[in-house]
């Protein structure tokens, strides 16, 4: 006889299948002098054969009972501690079971487990928005059910997912609320993530960074790669993604950059800002000026713009035409930025842009060279020039960057330079795994090798129980 209950229950008397006597214990007794076996409340492990014989004086008989102890589908909360791409949460709902907040970054697989104890094994079907779900739909059904695949996970993907699972006591259900979290995304081409802005001085101008992205992403802001001081002419405005600079000056000249972040990732958008002051000619409107005749006699003409203006010259109301007894006096080349010493010092982080300027206000408008370790340079993929060379914008910084760089700026009156010595910092990184056991006979030497690597080269501290025992000379640099 074959017996399916939901606990409690009762049988009629009681051994167990290889027959050994039962013992009463608080969930078994019996009853009715013998003749009821009651099990409360039954547990999957009380699933087995039991037998019941009766004796007297004329014989006996016996009756079998196999007892299979049967469990509605009940779901818990599951995870994959080694998606570590990934975020749970969960809360219970007043009904339709327990629904579960997964979030998983784009293009990554994302798994939903469908885990229950139900006896018999239940039917596990899975939904999604209430719709059966198949492999035509992109996705892949694992272990009989128990595990959802999605290879790589779109945006699109995002919705609500369940898993039903039923068998012959009762169904319950898993829900899903699948997220999908977006890298931020600065529209625009590759070539438009650098972008060179032109403004008049005394005027308005607005430096534009629409990131998009899920959740939607902070933005930041840096100024010549230093986080950016907001003042009264400088400010951040629509949560970030404009940066205005109103009356601007000369002294606003500089790169910018907008850094949009979120927990799927980061973008980047360079501006280099050029501020253009009209001509203004300094000193009276006219002025006498006496000479002696056959001697040669300099009318300076100081001007202040940016960049650097066309002169012409004009002699009663007609343009002066130079190198017939006159001459127009070229400017030599000279930096806007004052240097710091012979080669100015100049750190960046691995990973980072490094901007190098050699802006000035010569005339004409000089030509502009530039070295690597005294060798002329091949602009990479990674390197560009802007304002007609005056400035170097190094993309991604690496180790092998690092070096002497100078820029030769030349026009007819003369020519400049100026050197600037990278260098690439790279934070440490051990070579051995972050946790080693180690064992050793007592009375033997011990020797803890720590093998770290970076820029400059770091300094190690070794610690016993969080206490300082020394210092670690065993490490290198790039």
């Amino acid at each position: 006889m074959l017996v399916r209950v939901l606990p409690p229950f009762v049988i009629p008397i009681l051994p167990l299948s290889s027959p050994q006597p039962v013992t009463p214990h608080e969930r078994l007794r019996v009853l009715g002098e013998g003749r009821l076996l009651q099990i409360q409340p039954t547990q999957v492990s009380d699933s087995g054969r039991y037998l019941c014989v009766a004796t007297n004086v004329a014989g006996e008989d016996d009756q079998d009972f196999n007892v299979l102890i049967q469990v509605p589908p009940m779901f818990q909360k599951v995870g994959d501690a080694s998606a570590t791409f990934e975020t749970l949460s969960r809360e219970e709902e007043a009904r339709g079971g327990v629904t579960e907040y997964r979030e998983v970054v784009e293009n990554n697989p994302a798994y939903l487990y469908c885990d229950t104890n139900a006896v018999p094994p239940p039917e596990l079907t899975w939904y999604r928005e209430d719709q059966p779900l198949s492999a035509t739909d992109g996705v892949s059904v694992l272990q009989g059910g128990r595990v959802l695949q999605i290879p790589l996970v779109r945006a699109e993907d995002a919705g609500r997912y369940s898993c039903k699972a039923s068998n012959e006591v009762g169904e319950d259900w898993l829900h899903y609320e699948l997220m999908v979290l977006t890298p931020p995304v600065i529209p625009g081409d590759t070539e438009e993530l650098v972008e060179e802005v032109i403004v008049n001085a005394s005027s308005t101008v607005s430096l534009q960074c629409p990131a998009l992205g899920n959740p939607t992403p902070t933005i930041s802001w840096l100024q010549n790669g230093l986080p950016f001081s907001p003042s009264p002419r400088l400010q951040v405005l629509e949560d970030g993604q404009v940066l205005q600079v109103s009356t601007a000056e000369v002294a606003d000249v500089a790169s910018y950059m907008c850094v949009a972040e979120n927990p799927a990732g980061s973008a980047e958008k360079l501006f280099t800002l050029r501020v253009q002051v009209p001509p203004h000619i300094t000193g009276p409107d006219s002025e006498q000026v006496t000479a002696t005749l056959n001697s040669s006699v300099s009318l300076p003409c100081d001007i202040r713009a940016h960049p650097g203006p066309e002169v012409t010259w004009y002699k009663d109301g007609q343009a002066l035409s130079l190198g017939e007894g006159a001459f127009l006096l070229p400017v030599p080349p000279t930096f806007r930025q004052a240097l710091g010493g012979p080669q100015d010092g100049f750190p960046v982080k691995a990973g980072d842009k490094a901007v190098l300027s050699c802006e000035t206000d010569s005339l004409p408008e000089p030509a502009v060279t530039w070295y690597k370790d005294g060798q002329p340079l091949v602009l990479a993929p990674r390197t560009q020039t802007l304002q007609g060379g005056q400035k170097l914008v190094i993309l991604d910084t690496q180790v092998s960057d690092k070096g002497v760089y100078s820029c030769k700026v030349n026009n007819t009156a003369g020519e400049a330079m100026r050197a600037f010595v990278l260098t690439v910092q790279v934070p440490p990184t051990f070579e051995n795994p972050k946790t080693e056991t180690v064992s050793q006979v007592a009375g033997s030497p011990l020797v803890l090798t720590c093998d770290v690597t970076g820029v400059p080269a770091p300094r190690v501290t070794w610690l016993r129980d969080r206490m300082p025992v020394g210092e670690c000379i065993r490490f290198s640099s790039f």
